[in-house]
């Protein structure tokens, strides 16, 4: 299939935060080459819920679905993603009304109590439905996670539509996974006993953390906040030391809208003992966990995090097709994932190196990624699993599954809403300037 490129404008010049030295006209290019570019990607997604609410989970390259297997986890995720784009670009009513059916599927087909946790809602992965007639009934702790931020997400498009009460008892699921240090067990498996660790999944705390904190933006309560909090806050315990960090996305995604928090409300969200910020360590007593205070905690599980990514990304030498690329074999998703975590890094990491390494390399991916967008023919917005520009080996290289694009939308909106807020500041700085 010929691959069409839509030229972003000239990414590699978007370098360092510096609102005297952004260039306006260069960001104003890139958000509408963006606009287009997530249109697209978003009518692939639309284009793909049949009338049931289920989504053409994977297409050829032909755009004929291909195999039976289905993920609630992935599912859930497109919906999350559709409906923030939505939320920043209106659509017409019609295609709203699909997403809603979307979001309809998984309460119908999957959400149901769990008998163990009153008052609780679980998203289970049933057999018939994923397509694994041979395994136990089992609900994810992720799957509660992204139902959950897809929900509130669809609230918030047409309030009201949460007449039975889905966010609250997706939560209350999410709280009863959810140890005393702030872990999360990964699974209920009625069959195996109950809740299970038996299998550790990398990304499960952070899309919890998300959904909680994304629930108590919407209703405050600060329950999911403690919640939220309790999570990343074990996270950062847990992966302190000398080993490597992994790239958890998803952490970095939740540590952002955190850090949107009023301070206040987070000090109250965590014991007496545990100041949020340093103005409050030198008042708080002593804290019963290593760091000056959790905000700083918090910031340095970040930063090795962002630090990770950073040193997975592809560079001249190598080939030129593959620069902004963070595997060898071109994948786009991990591309994805990996931008949608700096990106939301962004909004938090102080100026000075790390703040330059993390912009430009965001740059460079964003220009990977959009090259490898298909641009026409049956699969026209979607992200195939390689990048079609250096070619692969891959059998698989040119399927477009429903995650492959949910992700990439994800990171584009992202870096849309970056600029946006980059622009607007350097406008008011440059208003300011002229007094």
């Amino acid at each position: 299939m010929p691959v069409r490129r839509w030229p972003l404008a000239p990414l590699l010049a978007l370098v360092a935060w510096s609102t005297v030295h952004a260039d306006t006209d260069t960001d104003a290019a890139t958000v509408e080459a963006l606009d287009r570019r997530m249109a697209i990607a978003a009518d692939y997604l639309h284009r793909s819920i049949d009338a049931s609410g289920r989504f053409v989970y994977k297409r050829g390259r032909d755009g004929a679905p291909l195999g039976s297997g289905y993920n609630l986890l992935r599912h859930a995720g497109s919906v999350w993603a559709m409906a923030e784009y939505y939320g920043a670009m209106p659509q017409p009513e019609p295609r709203v009304d699909a997403l809603q059916r979307a979001a309809r599927y998984l309460a119908d087909c999957c959400l149901a109590p769990p008998a163990e946790a009153h008052g609780a809602l679980a998203l289970w992965s049933r057999p018939q439905v994923v397509g694994k007639p041979q395994s136990d009934l089992q609900a994810k702790l992720g799957g509660a996670g992204l139902a959950l931020a897809s929900f509130v997400a669809l609230e918030s498009l047409r309030p009201g539509t949460d007449a039975e009460h889905r966010l609250l008892r997706l939560a209350r699921f999410l709280r009863w996974m959810q140890r005393a240090d702030g872990s999360f067990y990964s699974k209920l498996i009625p069959a195996e006993g109950g809740r299970s660790n038996r299998w550790v999944s990398l990304y499960y705390p952070g899309e919890a953390a998300l959904g909680l904190m994304l629930l108590y933006e919407h209703d405050g309560n600060r329950e999911w906040l403690e919640g939220s909090l309790d999570a990343l806050r074990y996270l950062a315990r847990d992966r302190e030391g000398p080993g490597p960090v992994p790239a958890d996305h998803w952490a970095l995604i939740a540590t952002a809208r955190v850090f949107r928090q009023d301070a206040d409300a987070l000090s109250a969200a965590l014991p007496e003992v545990l100041p949020w910020d340093q103005s409050r360590a030198q008042t708080a007593g002593e804290a019963s966990e290593p760091g000056a205070s959790v905000r700083q905690q918090l910031s340095s599980h970040a930063e090795r995090i962002v630090d990770r990514i950073l040193a997975e990304q592809l560079a001249p030498p190598e080939p030129s097709c593959l620069n902004g690329a963070f595997d060898p074999d071109g994948r786009t998703t991990p591309a994805a994932t990996r931008l949608e975590g700096l990106i939301a890094a962004l909004e938090f990491l102080p100026s000075g190196g790390r703040r330059a390494r993390t912009e430009l390399a965001v740059a460079r991916g964003m220009d990977f990624l959009s090259a490898a967008q298909i641009t026409a023919g049956p699969n026209r917005g979607g992200f195939p699993r390689v990048s079609p520009v250096c070619g692969s080996a891959d059998r698989r290289a040119n399927e477009v599954r429903i995650d492959y694009v949910q992700h990439a939308l994800s990171a584009m909106l992202g870096y849309r809403r970056y600029l946006e807020i980059r622009g607007a500041t350097s406008a008011a700085d440059a208003s300011g300037s002229g007094r």
